[in-house]
């Protein structure tokens, strides 16, 4: 594929994820419009997020034993069409049991999604320029904060919370038809998965993924990042707003300028993942996480520009982590696995981040005056795992291009 077809798939790749995250995203900062719609406490709030999570790391599970037998274009079709199903039924839920449901639904289609995606970026784009491939994709997160998100949450604030959801369905249908039209089909990978079958049978791929120790590391590293992360953000809103002061109205604004500062980040990280070490840029951006996960948590009252330059931090440092983060990880997967690899990283992604947000949710409390309590513990829980994968990503190492027959021979 030549450079600027593969500028175009990624740019495809990226909308695609944008619409995905945006459904993701949406539900969190309106959490205090939905405890008064549904009646609800804020760790019913999150359990949104771990339904979510939850369900889309069975799927991924599930998916890591069929997903190489696929073109990888089609996959993304047929998923994509199951997520915006789950959108619209998340926009049409008229109780908070049927919005849970949607959002079990959401999940599981959005945990396929994510795989395939990485799966597709990590086929067509060569090893020398996948750190600028990979901060492309990851700056979706960005650009739905500063364009979509916003728009969302205006939406939410002056007409209803399901307004929000139009948005994504509108990001969505001009999502899929680009999609279809522009991405190529990726089917390389498909003489490998049959040659696995082969060897051993529907276990096969999964049995080369697991029992590869340095597969193991990257995996167990993809998922404490993203515990670390989602521990922290369930809460995040409802913290801003009944803790620190920001006023509903106003966290449009803090999602926002925290998008342009992750858009920054997200693309500094990249073009920097492929010129320097990436376990020593990956050292830097843990650092700095860890110092304004501290803060955040404890954030006092303040003015709104304060809270502002805060919330910038942890919107710039958490992708200047995960990106160079991100690029080791998927380096690590052996070529003729690596759909099932990504299959499985999005199953520890998911779990992680649902198991983080529950145990987020059974620590932090509310108070007499409707301020959250303890949400100081999860930051320091936060940035404990922190410490603990800049240790583990030095164990991560690139995979060699071996061959499928000496890959299971070794396993």
């Amino acid at each position: 594929m030549g450079q600027g077809r593969e500028r175009l798939a990624l740019l495809v790749l990226t909308a695609l994820q944008m619409s995905h995250l945006l459904d993701f995203m949406v539900l969190t900062p309106l959490g205090p419009q939905l405890m008064r719609v549904f009646g609800i406490t804020p760790t019913q709030v999150g359990l949104f997020v771990t339904v979510y999570t939850l369900s889309a790391a069975l799927a991924s599970l599930l998916s890591a034993f069929v997903i190489d037998r696929f073109d990888r274009k089609r996959a993304l079709l047929w998923v994509y069409g199951g997520f915006l199903l789950s959108a619209l039924a998340s926009a049409l839920a008229p109780s908070y049991a049927l919005l849970l449901l949607a959002r079990v639904l959401a999940g599981a289609f959005g945990g396929l999604l994510t795989g395939i995606v990485l799966a597709i970026v990590s086929d067509v784009v060569p090893e020398a320029r996948r750190g600028r491939a990979l901060g492309m994709v990851m700056s979706a997160f960005a650009v739905s904060s500063i364009v979509f998100l916003p728009l969302c949450l205006w939406l939410g604030s002056h007409y209803s919370w399901r307004g929000a959801y139009g948005a994504v369905l509108l990001l969505g249908a001009l999502a899929g038809p680009l999609a279809a039209w522009l991405l190529p089909s990726v089917r390389s990978h498909m003489a490998s998965h049959a040659a696995a079958r082969r060897i051993g049978g529907l276990f096969g791929q999964a049995r080369q993924v697991l029992c590869d120790a340095n597969h193991r590391r990257a995996l167990l590293l993809a998922g404490l990042l993203n515990a670390s992360s989602f521990a922290l953000v369930p809460y995040l809103s409802p913290y801003l707003v009944l803790n620190a002061g920001v006023g509903e109205a106003e966290l449009s604004l803090v999602y926002f300028t925290g998008g342009i500062g992750s858009l920054l980040a997200v693309h500094l990280s990249g073009r920097l993942a492929d010129r320097m070490n990436r376990y020593r840029q990956f050292l830097i951006g843990a650092a700095l996480t860890v110092l304004i996960t501290l803060l955040i948590t404890q954030w006092p009252r303040s003015p709104l520009w304060a809270t502002l330059l805060v919330s910038l931090g942890v919107f710039m440092f958490f992708p200047a982590r995960n990106v160079p983060a991100m690029a080791l990880i998927t380096g690590a997967a052996q070529v003729p696995v690596r759909g099932s690899f990504m299959a499985f990283m999005a199953f520890m992604q998911h779990a992680s981040t649902g198991l983080a947000s529950m145990l987020a949710g059974l620590i932090v409390g509310q108070s007499d005056s409707g301020a959250l309590t303890h949400y100081g513990w999860v930051g320091a829980m936060s940035a404990g795992i922190t410490l603990l994968c800049m240790w583990l990503a030095g164990r991560v190492r690139r995979a060699p291009a071996a061959s499928i027959n000496a890959a299971v021979q070794q396993s």
